[in-house]
């Protein structure tokens, strides 16, 4: 394990008095492994602290965070800022080269660039306008020649006083350009929200029982199936996947696209619409990817399903899965431990790399050997 943030120690509690809780706190991080071997976090920290931050920092809807890329060039055994985002959610990856950090704020798409593996930075550019979105931090899907990133956008509803549930949109932009130009973006059109899209499919719905609340997205990432390798799909597809709090964290929710039109549920053989696949970690943020080495899908996601400690943390920490179809998985081993949360992978040779956050508010990273051989 290494810190790539460790929030500051709250004071003391009085005789009797509950302990503070961190002025600082980090969200979901995401992690980039270069082929340098220069490792890329993105760490976006909240808190009433955060308006005390040096550096920049931005405010939405009246709270004051800061987005930072951190590097390390020793396999994640030290860490410097190397950047600051002024946006939320923010994504790491590589295209055409460079590398980029996107993010949201204020439901406009913001990105930064750097040309150097890292090191240098853009200023933060607007790169799709404000359309309402919301970006959860993931890596791109790379599809078709195109670059895709799910997102949340409000639902279109006929009652205007109706609550507007989040539906999903795919943003993208073409593979082999500069990613700074707004010009380079389009987003699809949105599928209804979770909880509007599935009554109307119910009928044939291959499905799981609703929880308490109405089911909702949440955590959505763009991935390639190869054909055959996910559950019943055939050809290659673009799927998109959420967190879907349906009542059991070993479900999650998926749709398919074309990447031209909205994404949509995936129909079975016998016409039945199909939605929901199991996957570590469910309703709680999990991370997943297909590698190309092995065949297999890995997962990184609770150790145990429903082991929920009463202060809503994982008790048993983070476990990594495999499966060759994503529908049975198989845990290889544990990686983190208890309180650890909202994992994010990335692969350098033999070696998978998982920037989590922790039960203290910070953000570790998980360093697993040999990953794709069983622990014995």
């Amino acid at each position: 394990m290494s810190a790539v943030f460790l929030p500051p120690a709250p004071e003391a509690p009085a005789r009797g008095k509950r302990a503070a809780s961190p002025g600082l706190h980090a969200a979901t991080p995401g992690i980039l492994a270069m082929p340098s071997g220069r490792l890329l976090c993105a760490v976006e920290l909240s808190g009433p602290d955060a308006k005390k931050l040096p550096g920049r920092r931005a405010q939405e809807a009246g709270r004051w965070f800061q987005g930072r890329v951190c590097a390390s060039d020793d396999d994640g055994a030290t860490w410097k800022v190397v950047a600051y985002c002024p946006f939320r959610g923010s994504s790491v990856f590589r295209a055409l080269g460079d590398v980029y950090v996107l993010g949201t704020l204020d439901g406009a798409a913001w990105a930064m660039r750097s040309p150097d593996g890292g090191m240098s930075w853009s200023d933060p550019a607007e790169v799709f306008p404000r359309a309402g979105l919301v970006l959860a931090t993931q890596r791109p899907a790379h599809w078709a020649n195109r670059l895709f990133l799910a997102a949340q956008i409000a639902s279109a509803s006929s009652d205007p006083h109706a609550p507007a549930p989040k539906g999903i949109a795919l943003l993208s932009a073409p593979d082999g350009v500069n990613l700074l130009q707004r010009k380079a973006w389009r987003l699809s059109p949105a599928a209804e929200g979770l909880s509007r899209l599935l009554p109307a499919i119910s009928p044939g719905l291959a499905a799981v029982p609703f929880g308490s609340r109405p089911p909702a997205w949440n955590a959505l990432a763009a991935t390639v199936a190869p054909a055959g390798k996910f559950g019943f799909l055939k050809e290659e597809t673009l799927v998109v996947t959420g967190a879907s709090h349906l009542g059991r964290c070993h479900w999650s929710a998926f749709l398919v696209s074309d990447g031209e039109g909205a994404p949509r549920p995936a129909a079975l053989g016998d016409g039945r619409s199909w939605a929901f696949f199991p996957r570590p970690g469910g309703h709680a943020e999990a991370d997943w990817f297909f590698d190309t080495p092995s065949g297999k899908w890995f997962a990184v996601g609770d150790a145990e399903a429903a082991a929920v400690s009463p202060d809503g943390l994982p008790r048993a920490g983070l476990a990594l899965y495999e499966s060759l179809n994503a529908l049975d998985w198989r845990r290889v081993r544990r990686i983190a431990p208890p309180g650890s949360r909202r994992p994010r992978a990335a692969v350098k040779g033999d070696t998978l790399f998982v920037a989590h956050t922790t039960a203290e508010g910070g953000v570790d990273v998980a360093r697993v050997e040999a990953f794709r051989k069983e622990e014995k």
